[in-house]
């Protein structure tokens, strides 16, 4: 996968069992952005749209998130019990 590092700077740090995906992006974004190639990350107060060079990228980093998010909620509730 190819990622461009001079594109992206990390402005949040959120704690990844906060984090919730959708595919409202006309509701969330006031740009128009592709749909299909874009997802939204939100967490609580904040909404981000991020856009992708292609379907493929999208889904991939879609699938890795959410992996990752049910990876770590799953560990937290088990900490939990």
């Amino acid at each position: 996968m190819l990622v461009r590092s001079q594109n992206m700077r990390l402005k949040n740090r959120v704690n990844v069992t906060m984090v919730w995906l959708a595919t409202c992006v006309d509701e969330v974004s006031e740009v128009v952005r592709a749909p299909d190639r874009s997802v939204v990350i939100g967490w609580p107060m904040t909404n981000v749209v991020m856009t992708f060079d292609s379907v493929d990228i999208k889904r991939h980093f879609e699938n890795e998130l959410k992996r990752s998010v049910a990876d770590k909620r799953t560990s937290c509730c088990l900490k939990l019990s």
